[in-house]
């Protein structure tokens, strides 16, 4: 009888521990694990003006950008009724995870750029960046699914 209470408090003590030793968001989880997502591009804005047309197919709302582990990255859209995939892609956070540097190719245009990180979540990801002609782009995408 004796034994199978203190096996009943040991069970009880150690369900306790585990369910308290869960943690918010943003508290233990690294940026190498919170980028890890299907992200969706919700809202692009151009030069601080919301667009919901880009001449860069990749910086149009709806535009899925797929980041898994080992920084492989894949980019999808829609161009004339087909789904696209970029190819030889990549992503890499830098400086202390502050930055994004991505590098794809999708529809004959390569895309290679750092962009400076706005957000980071499990389920919001904002990033903005300087193109080669000096126009300024800030990206809001959004976790479709965890990975």
């Amino acid at each position: 009888m004796k034994l199978s209470r203190i096996l009943f408090v040991l069970l009880l003590g150690f369900a306790a521990v585990c369910c308290t030793s869960c943690y918010p968001e943003s508290a233990k989880i690294s940026p190498e694990y919170r980028i890890i997502n299907a992200w969706k591009v919700a809202h692009v804005y151009l030069n601080d003006e919301t667009i919901e047309e880009a001449d860069l197919h990749a910086n149009r709302p709806g535009v899925y950008y797929n980041m898994y582990a080992d920084h492989i990255l894949t980019v999808m859209l829609y161009h004339n009724g087909q789904v696209r995939e970029s190819t030889f892609s990549m992503w890499r956070l830098l400086d202390k995870n502050k930055q994004l540097s991505l590098d794809f190719t999708i529809i004959g245009h390569h895309y290679q750029y750092t962009a400076k990180v706005m957000k980071l979540t499990k389920k919001e990801l904002i990033f903005e960046y300087d193109d080669e002609d000096h126009n300024h782009w800030r990206l809001v995408l959004y976790a479709q699914a965890a990975i």
